[in-house]
């Protein structure tokens, strides 16, 4: 975290907080066994994470069904209230 925190500071000027100081918390993260899987899981994992310092999660994950996983999710990003309807600009046409 260092050496990231030093990068940034110095590849932006006051752009970034130094976080030299700030605690590091180790995570037991479960492994995800299907590979293509994996972003899917991730996303589950990070909802879920309790961000208090516990380095914990906030519920058990069941990592068996993936196909109620990746349906949740697709359905979370399809209608997610963010999600807008934009034109491309025209140099994208």
């Amino acid at each position: 975290m260092n050496r990231l925190s030093d990068a940034l500071s110095e590849t932006a000027p006051h752009k970034f907080k130094s976080f030299n100081n700030w605690r590091h918390v180790q995570v037991q993260v479960p492994i995800y066994k299907n590979p293509s899987d994996s972003m899917f899981f991730a996303m589950k994992f990070l909802e879920y994470y309790d961000g208090e310092g516990h380095g914990s999660l906030k519920t058990n994950l069941d990592i068996v069904g993936s196909k109620e996983l990746h349906a949740e999710m697709l359905y979370y990003i399809t209608f997610h209230s963010e999600n807008k309807v934009a034109t491309l600009p025209d140099d994208l046409i």
